[in-house]
């Protein structure tokens, strides 16, 4: 019974503070100054005209963007590889086929990362604008 009394005080208190805070936000921030969507469009629209003759549709920038898109899929899932393996071989209790393939699955995670820093290199020396 005590401790329904001693939550309830403390959620009580506990959004209390919350509202207090909230009262306590200069009106700078609560107002803050946004742009309108006519604005939102204009700056769109200068973007638009200030492209280069060229175009955003070259062999280069769907190169630039692919790139970026695959590497970060490339780090992410290496990296949770990597977690996920490093469970496995937590989690073994000793049993050395457990152990085997969270190695295995360590291994190709670093793999990953050195194939993605090597494409890295590759691009830096051969196109340094793709990587720009």
């Amino acid at each position: 019974m005590i401790t329904k009394k001693i939550f309830l005080l403390f959620f009580v208190f506990t959004l209390f503070l919350v509202a207090l805070s909230t009262l306590a936000l200069p009106t700078s921030i609560l107002a803050a100054d946004t742009p309108t969507a006519d604005e939102n469009l204009q700056e769109i629209e200068k973007a638009n005209r200030d492209k280069d003759a060229s175009g955003s549709n070259t062999l280069t920038n769907f190169v630039k963007v692919f790139y970026a898109i695959l590497s970060r899929i490339v780090i992410l899932a290496a990296l949770l590889a990597g977690v996920i393996g490093g469970y496995i071989y937590m989690s073994s209790s000793g049993n050395p086929e457990k152990i085997g393939q969270a190695k295995d699955i360590i291994t190709r995670a670093i793999l990953g990362l050195v194939v993605v820093a090597l494409a890295y290199a590759f691009f830096r020396i051969i196109a340094p604008d793709i990587i720009s």
